[in-house]
């Protein structure tokens, strides 16, 4: 049995990117990219996966993905942009992504969003994600922005709570006008 995963220090949740597809160069490319950008957890659709991609990687932990999420574990997908139509363009870009659920049980819309549904996750006693990404050209730009959607802790970010204040802009920056 799987203990439950402990989000490292700094997040809201132990992060992970479920591998799909069957081009093994786009799973490897897929499988660096998350590597280098910190992502938590590589998860291999199958053990003979799982060693090949071990082989790629070097700071990420290869796991073979349950059949079954935990009750503390979550696979949902994920379709964060810049911009909510730019989420929404990507998920309709990838079909296969809805077979996974669509946005009312995953990460969708804007960093901000995702950033407010990891928090409420979180607070629900989720600790681990295991994120199904647009099987797209850029993945890594969503890739980047879900590594910033996990940022905190159950501490500092609870659902619901009001944002912080901006800070002050650098000494550089020209002056803001105070509304």
């Amino acid at each position: 049995m799987v203990d439950p995963a402990r989000p490292p220090a700094g997040r809201l949740v132990r992060l992970g990117v479920v591998l799909r597809g069957t081009d093994p160069v786009a799973v490897h490319r897929l499988a660096r990219m998350c590597d280098l950008a910190g992502i938590d957890v590589i998860w291999a659709a199958d053990d003979h996966q799982a060693v090949e991609v071990g082989a790629l990687v070097r700071t990420a932990q290869v796991l073979t993905r349950p059949a079954v999420d935990e009750a503390w574990a979550r696979t949902l997908p994920v379709s964060i942009g810049r911009t909510p139509a730019e989420a929404e363009a990507r998920a309709a870009m990838d079909p296969g992504l809805a077979d996974f659920g669509g946005a009312a049980v995953g990460l969708f819309g804007t960093v901000e969003s995702a950033h407010a549904r990891v928090a409420a996750l979180a607070h629900a006693g989720v600790t681990d994600l295991r994120c199904v990404l647009p099987d797209l050209a850029d993945v890594h730009d969503v890739v980047a922005q879900l590594t910033a959607a996990v940022v905190g802790t159950p501490g500092t970010h609870r659902p619901g709570a009001a944002r912080s204040p901006d800070p002050d802009p650098p000494p550089w920056a020209a002056r803001r006008r105070r509304s």
